[in-house]
């Protein structure tokens, strides 16, 4: 483990609502993955993504974040909504109508 890595699990630590986090060594998993992929006769000898000086590799972060936004808004939003319509049922008298226990038939 690097500083730089060191630095960024401790940035995760110090934030606020924080539930938990995960560390994941991706370079293991791809080690397994192409070694599992080179018995089955699959070639992942290329990378796998592009490199973080390409401009394709910014144009997919965009995106990424775009999405990442959007959910988060659409979460937010769905969040108060629902808050919103809980509080209203909460206000609201809603007076239960008594069963009918005994019924006549008006034609017969």
């Amino acid at each position: 483990m690097g500083c730089a890595w060191t630095a960024e699990l401790l940035h995760f630590r110090g934030q606020r609502g924080l539930v938990g986090f995960v560390t994941v060594n991706v370079s293991d998993i791809l080690r397994r993955l192409r070694a599992r992929a080179q018995a089955a006769g699959i070639d992942l000898s290329r990378p796998f993504f592009f490199p973080p000086d390409d401009p394709r590799f910014d144009q997919i972060l965009t995106q990424v974040k775009r999405e990442l936004c959007a959910r988060i808004t659409r979460f937010r939003r769905d969040k108060k909504k629902f808050a919103l319509a809980k509080e209203r049922s909460r206000r609201q008298k809603t007076v239960t109508l008594p069963r009918v226990t005994e019924m006549r038939n008006p034609i017969g």
